[in-house]
């Protein structure tokens, strides 16, 4: 979709039913171009370009038959029963984690575990949508196929990390987790799901300034994995810490690519402006990350050694040696040692 034109099944439709009503009416000919869909275009002329076709490019058959009802969402009900056993299903997650806690969560909680079931329940029919007719090559179908995994995990995991009062952890948590606190499975798995939404945003956000032409919008699978994420950022945010250098340079990407885009694809593209918005929720996601210092406890009392030393014959004297260790206050923690010697030693 580009600038304020509406590509659909049904207006595609409804404007070949009325050209050719037309035509009959004023006695003239038509050509329709073309007469077949051809899939191939899509690396060229995206969706839109690959289903100008009259007939079907698969199956051979009238898209638009005389007399039949043309829809935009041919498996509506597929995606309805799909979107309401995943909403079911966030919620199911969020009243699991709630049996193990023994105090009840906060009432912003479950809006935000509401909020994820909504958008999820709503979108995933269209996610999977989008995956089927917009993918085209190994590499797109690989993106896609990920950003829709995402988009089903990030609801499930969000829940349960919203109602655990658990935050998002941070990339370099992830590639270098503390081995005092290691993260459990769900945390792990949350933040890969993080991960990837923000690698296959980046690709597009730059595919959009660079090469915007024929680029579809993902706008239905990037807004289902950035909406539980965003919520789960603003309520389980650590209260200090430093801004992690990897999301804030991703947060400033993403900012100034969709500040581009938004006015380069122009304000009546709706697929256009949804996007933006779903950047948006990544950008403050990323932006409410930060780095917890961890410091490891280190006993301050003295450790004593003695050696002992023979002076002259008989004699045996003891050196005691204090090393006490001063933990740095910055993360990794490192140590430093101070040796003491005492010359108390006893004469002869």
């Amino acid at each position: 979709m580009r600038a304020g034109a509406l590509p659909s099944r049904v207006n595609q439709a409804r404007f070949i039913s009325a050209i050719l009503d037309r035509a009959r009416q004023q006695n003239f000919r038509v050509n329709l171009f073309e007469a077949y869909d051809e899939p191939w275009k899509r690396q060229w002329e995206g969706t839109v370009g690959a289903h100008w076709g009259l007939f079907d490019g698969e199956t051979r058959e009238l898209k638009y038959p005389p007399g039949n009802a043309i829809g935009n969402y041919p498996f509506w009900e597929l995606q309805l029963v799909s979107g309401l056993v995943f909403c079911i299903s966030v919620f199911g997650v969020a009243f699991r984690t709630l049996k193990r806690r023994r105090s009840q969560p906060r009432l912003a909680s479950w809006v935000a575990v509401a909020i994820s079931a909504t958008v999820g329940g709503i979108l995933l029919g269209l996610s999977a949508e989008q995956l089927l007719y917009e993918s085209y090559g190994a590499g797109d179908w690989l993106m896609r196929s990920l950003l829709l995994v995402a988009g089903i995990a990030a609801p499930l995991l969000a829940s349960n990390a919203v109602v655990s009062e658990r935050a998002l952890p941070t990339f370099l948590e992830l590639m270098h987790p503390r081995e005092s606190e290691p993260l459990s499975l769900p945390t792990m798995v949350l933040g890969l799901t993080l991960i990837v939404t923000t690698l296959i945003a980046a690709e597009n956000a730059l595919a959009f300034v660079f090469d915007p032409r024929w680029r579809d919008f993902p706008f239905a699978g990037l807004t289902t994995a950035a909406a539980p994420l965003s919520t789960l950022a603003l309520l389980n945010r650590p209260k200090s810490g430093t801004r992690p250098l990897a999301e804030a340079a991703f947060a400033g990407l993403f900012a100034a690519t969709t500040v581009y885009a938004t006015f380069n694809e122009g304000f009546n593209n709706w697929q256009s402006l949804w996007t933006s918005v779903a950047y948006f929720l990544l950008i403050v996601t990323l932006w409410q990350a930060r780095s917890v210092a961890g410091a490891r406890t280190v006993s301050t009392k003295p450790i004593v050694f003695s050696t002992a030393r023979q002076l002259e014959r008989n004699a045996v004297a003891l050196d005691p040696i204090a090393i006490s260790l001063d933990p740095e206050p910055t993360f990794p923690v490192s140590a430093v040692a101070r040796v003491r010697g005492d010359d108390q030693r006893p004469r002869p």
